[in-house]
């Protein structure tokens, strides 16, 4: 994917999804790979852009049929046949990436999505929380922003970020996922990075004019029995993530400062300590061999 310059600071509507992927700067999927791994990671993954998914395509066809699914339907077809076979070619077949490349715009979708995508849209349209958090009476969808990320002390770090949903009451972060029990979803979706994209993504609005709108999640199940949940932020969490947040971006400054992008141990050798399970399993299997000797 070759990268373009990327637009002035501002808010930019009806940007196609391809264009603002390959605006050149930083975001929220990238920035992950410091928190997750190591600068060495970030810089890798934006060298080497990770291609699109078959679950990748499916979370953003929900997502584009969450929003808007009347012109979402229309702009569905079906995807190529497997003579051979008389059934649709896969999505990592040439054949299939060819057409998907001959249909921009459209969303390529088989039978069995097309049921998965149409049970997600009735159980959002059925929950009063969501319907009530997306379907205002104004609102605007897919929000592209670039702001600048920076500090005094970092220098200007350009930074895109792409909206769901913008009410005036909100910004909507729609999520589709496995189906879990909820005792799960929290650690799900610290591990996800939910609260530092909605950190970003908070302070690219403000930046831009949108103002200090409220924040919520709506996270729609992909699979039976297609459960939904509205979310809301939570202070400590937030808080949590803004502080690991400012510490990557002030690595990002410094690593693009000195062109050095050290791993997880760099420099230094790094000791490996056995878990505290471990530990503390060993250690009365000590006593107990003491009190049997």
């Amino acid at each position: 994917m070759k990268k373009i310059p990327t637009p002035a600071p501002g808010i930019y509507y009806d940007v196609p999804g391809e264009e603002y992927r390959r605006w050149d700067a930083l975001n929220c999927s990238t920035l992950v790979h410091a928190l997750e791994h190591s600068m060495l990671a970030l810089r890798w993954s934006m060298e080497n852009p990770k291609k699109q998914t078959e679950d990748m395509y499916l979370g953003t066809a929900i997502h584009a049929a969450i929003l808007e699914p009347g012109r979402f339907l229309e702009n569905m077809i079906e995807p190529p046949i497997n003579p051979k076979g008389g059934k649709p070619y896969g999505f990592n077949t040439n054949t299939f990436q060819e057409f998907l490349d001959a249909h921009p715009g459209k969303f390529v979708i088989g039978e069995e999505d097309a049921e998965t995508i149409n049970r997600v849209i009735k159980a959002v349209q059925a929950n009063p929380y969501a319907r009530g958090a997306i379907f205002a009476e104004r609102r605007a969808c897919e929000v592209s922003i670039v702001f600048d990320a920076g500090t005094e002390e970092t220098g200007p770090i350009p930074f895109k970020c792409r909206l769901d949903c913008v009410t005036d009451a909100a910004i909507v972060d729609i999520k589709s996922m496995r189906k879990m029990p909820l005792y799960a979803v929290p650690g799900n979706a610290w591990s996800g990075h939910w609260p530092h994209r909605a950190v970003m993504y908070r302070r690219g609005a403000a930046s831009v004019g949108l103002g200090n709108r409220g924040w919520v999640w709506l996270a729609a199940e992909k699979e039976p029995p297609y459960d939904v949940m509205v979310c809301e932020t939570e202070d400590a969490s937030m808080l949590a993530a803004e502080v690991e947040v400012d510490a990557a971006l002030a690595a990002f400054a410094e690593c693009s400062r000195t062109g050095v992008w050290p791993g997880r141990a760099s420099g230094s050798t790094y000791k490996l300590a056995a878990p505290d399970y471990a530990i503390k399993r060993a250690m009365i299997e000590a006593e107990n061999a003491a009190a049997f000797a």
